[in-house]
């Protein structure tokens, strides 16, 4: 069922759906925006614990891990919740190409081993002696 959102979706993209453009980027292109994006994610969910450490590294407070919530709790009563995230574009302007760019070689990477080691398989078949045909 094709909803209006859709319709609307490939009339604002010259007739192709935004999935089919992506799906055209080279795979390059497409691990780095993926990578990229898969940092951007998990760094800003962790954000609030590296702020925290942050602080504590930067003061002469001893950590103790039973703290934590009260230290998180204390910065969103003082500054707004939002502090918590306090210096994360700063960290997605770093984050983004650096595990995009860690994605697509991982994936380069991978591609090339997972190709020698078929390639190998290959090679150990074709090198077997004919099996005996009994009759």
């Amino acid at each position: 069922m094709t909803t209006a959102a859709d319709v609307a979706a490939t009339q604002s993209n010259g007739g192709k759906p935004k999935v089919e453009k992506l799906m055209g980027l080279p795979i390059e292109l497409r691990n780095l925006i993926s990578g990229g994006l898969a940092g951007m994610v998990a760094k800003s969910i962790v954000a609030p614990i590296d702020r925290i450490k942050i602080l504590y590294q930067i003061t002469a407070t001893p950590f103790h891990l039973r703290h934590v919530p009260n230290v998180a709790y204390s910065i969103a009563q003082t500054e707004g919740l939002s502090a918590l995230w306090k210096g994360n574009f700063a960290t997605m302007l770093r984050v983004f190409p650096y595990s995009g760019i860690q994605f697509m070689v991982f994936d380069r990477c991978k591609m090339y081993f997972l190709g020698q080691h078929e390639l190998e398989r290959l090679r150990r078949r074709n090198t077997r002696p004919p099996s005996t045909i009994k009759g």
